[in-house]
Formats: C-alpha cells, sequence, structure tokens
C-alpha cells in the first residue's frame, strides 16, 4: 500500500466485509452440509487471485511489493490452478453438481474485475488481487447461505 492511511470508506468497506461473512457464516453453520461452502469459498477465492496474476500486467512495474508474484506467472500455472480447484469443488460437491457453477461465475466477476481495475490503474496491484478475493470468497459464502445444500439436480 503507498499510503498506509485508511479513511472513512475503507473502515466503511472492512466492516461491510466482515460484517457480511459473519451474515453468512452465521446461516451456514445450521446446514449441516455448510463446511463445504467455507472451504468451497476459499479455495475458489484463492485461485482467483491466480487467475488477475497469470492474466493481468502488474500497475507498478517492479517497484510493487507484489511484483514477485507476477515474476514466473502464466497461462500454465493458471489452467493448473484452475484445474485444481475444479477437482476440489468436485470433491466437495459431488452430491450437489449444480454448485459447481461457483467456479465459473467466480471466473467471470473476476474478469470483469481486471478489467475495470486495468482501466482504472493501468493493471493489477497487490491490493486488488486482495480485495477480489474477498469479494468472491464473500460472494460465495453468500450464495451459499442463500442456497445451502437442499437444492439438487
Amino acid at each position: 500500500m503507498k499510503d498506509p492511511h485508511i479513511g472513512t470508506f475503507g473502515v466503511a468497506a472492512i466492516f461491510t466485509i466482515l460484517m457480511s461473512k459473519w451474515i453468512a457464516f452465521v446461516c451456514l453453520v445450521v446446514d449441516p452440509e455448510g463446511w463445504r461452502w467455507v472451504a468451497a469459498a476459499y479455495v475458489t477465492s484463492r485461485t482467483m487471485q491466480t487467475d488477475l496474476i497469470c492474466t493481468w500486467e502488474y500497475a507498478r512495474g517492479n517497484e510493487g511489493k507484489a511484483s514477485r508474484f507476477f515474476e514466473g506467472a502464466g497461462y500454465r500455472r493458471l489452467i493448473s490452478a484452475i484445474f485444481i480447484c475444479a477437482v476440489i469443488l468436485a470433491i466437495l460437491f459431488h452430491k450437489y453438481p449444480l454448485f459447481m457453477i461457483t467456479l465459473p461465475i467466480s471466473w467471470l466477476f473476476t474478469r470483469f474485475f481486471g478489467s475495470w481495475c486495468n482501466r482504472k490503474i493501468g493493471g493489477i496491484t497487490g491490493d486488488t488481487i486482495g480485495a477480489c478475493s474477498e469479494l468472491v470468497e464473500t460472494g460465495i459464502l453468500f450464495i451459499g447461505a442463500f442456497l445451502g445444500t437442499q437444492w439438487t439436480i
């Protein structure tokens, strides 16, 4: 972070994300299969970090702290990360194949987010990678809290 100070909007964003996750967790602990959604949220959000790193340029060149993540990043790493994520999701949701949709939805969101960051600041930074991860994670937790595991094909 170039500027380590946090303002009103930063505090509001942190509060909103934390409260949203708390609400989703409270809903998920009621479902005996809710742990699957928590695991899926963490795995998928970390995979989307890899997607941003492997497909977008680093906005700060070689100056920033996240520049090392971009060294050697490419489509091979991205494909292997997505494959591993898909296998983990298939294991988690083998009884509920409808919920494998979380990976493509997360990927589409990450594509739009990366495009937006590229237009606004000329690429991706460590902060934007973390922000995208938090948004994907919270979104999947909310999908899990809303749908649960009662819906099957």
